[in-house]
């Protein structure tokens, strides 16, 4: 081997260097909520306060499924507990986003593919895409709609929905091929792919699809200052890590940046603007046996990314794991996950919990 082919295969093996953040000066963490919490989802309302959707009454799987929301001021005492949506199916996977005049808007993907004893059957294929919205923080909601767009029919949504700088919002569904979408390659068999939905009015309707790519699924986007679109992917295969695209045509046609983190169980992410062109990308560390929220930073607006500088943010633990959501609040950011545990409980949701971790955007992008 050459010394130069040597240098490349070191590079291209070497581990990430993990920088723990969790006991640095001003990192706080609390518990959101027990017995609860899969998938959330977390925005700001216009006064300030954050919001976060999460789900309920199930474990991960289950036809018992609602979707709940809370609030808090300070991003560690959380109150105000209130059913966003609660069916005779399993309502699950939520996105969720707050206008500026503070309607909550929120995706559900309504699964009701169970037979008589509550076992989840793939083969019934009844699974609804549902959008719907409150205008008195989540009080009252409109009527349940369906999303018709051919082939997006039984997608689900994922992550938070963002609004543009031209007012138009947008939002993640995954699923299988649907040809109709502009664009679209040929079909793969058995994989999922990633689509962007769009509304013009705040969300009473949705639709104009596009295709971000195929073999992905859950998918967090984000608009950068010059417009442009990341979009943060969960991998299927061969390895199920995160790859990061960027569009430059709001979303119309996307290119493959990166592949943001390497590795089996790395994912999903969500991306956040931490100011000043920092924008960070959080993501679960599921592979290993201990297993946090990690993050990897870019600090030129998303043009480069430091894959080799991995920030540990939470408090390392075991078991069912993951699905972080980051919002800035104030000084601070602020990010939510879920624990279910260990087995034999770690899938039935009775051990599970919503947990928040409060750490200062200086610790982040100082990385000590």
């Amino acid at each position: 081997m050459s010394p130069l082919s040597l240098v490349i295969a070191v590079i291209l093996t070497q581990t990430p260097n993990v920088v723990d953040l969790t006991h640095a000066p001003g990192v706080e963490a609390s518990i959101v909520i027990y017995g609860q919490g899969y998938f959330p989802v977390m925005d700001k309302t216009p006064d300030g306060e954050l919001a976060v959707v999460l789900r309920g009454g199930g474990g991960h799987l289950g036809i018992g499924g609602r979707l709940d929301l809370l609030f808090s001021k300070d991003g560690l005492l959380w109150y105000g507990m209130r059913n966003a949506v609660d069916t005779s199916a399993d309502d699950r996977n939520p996105a969720f986003g707050i206008t500026p005049s503070g309607r909550i808007l929120l995706g559900i993907h309504h699964q009701d593919g169970y037979n008589g004893h509550g076992t989840y059957q793939s083969s019934y294929g009844l699974a609804r895409d549902i959008q719907l919205y409150s205008d008195d923080r989540g009080v009252n909601w409109s009527e349940l709609k369906p999303l018709k767009y051919e082939g997006l029919e039984a997608t689900s949504p994922y992550g938070r929905i963002i609004r543009l700088k031209d007012g138009t919002y947008m939002q993640n569904v995954y699923g299988p091929h649907a040809p109709k979408v502009p664009n679209m390659p040929a079909a793969e068999k058995g994989v999922d792919y990633a689509y962007i939905i769009r509304s013009t009015d705040e969300g009473q309707t949705w639709g104009d699809p596009s295709w971000i790519a195929a073999n992905h699924n859950e998918t967090s986007l984000l608009q950068l200052e010059n417009g442009d679109l990341l979009a943060a992917a969960r991998c299927d295969r061969p390895k199920s890590n995160t790859d990061l695209y960027r569009s430059s045509d709001l979303g119309r046609t996307w290119n493959l940046m990166i592949a943001a983190t390497k590795e089996d169980g790395e994912h999903p992410a969500d991306l956040i603007d931490l100011g000043n062109n920092n924008i960070l990308m959080i993501y679960g560390n599921r592979r290993d046996e201990k297993k946090d929220i990690r993050g990897i930073l870019s600090r030129d607006g998303g043009k480069n990314w430091d894959t080799d500088t991995v920030l540990s943010l939470t408090e390392p633990v075991t078991g069912d794991f993951g699905y972080p959501s980051g919002v800035v609040l104030g000084e601070n950011l602020v990010i939510v996950h879920y624990w279910a545990g260990n087995p034999p409980t770690h899938y039935d949701g009775t051990h599970a919990q919503c947990r928040a971790t409060r750490i200062p955007i200086k610790v982040i992008l100082g990385g000590k």
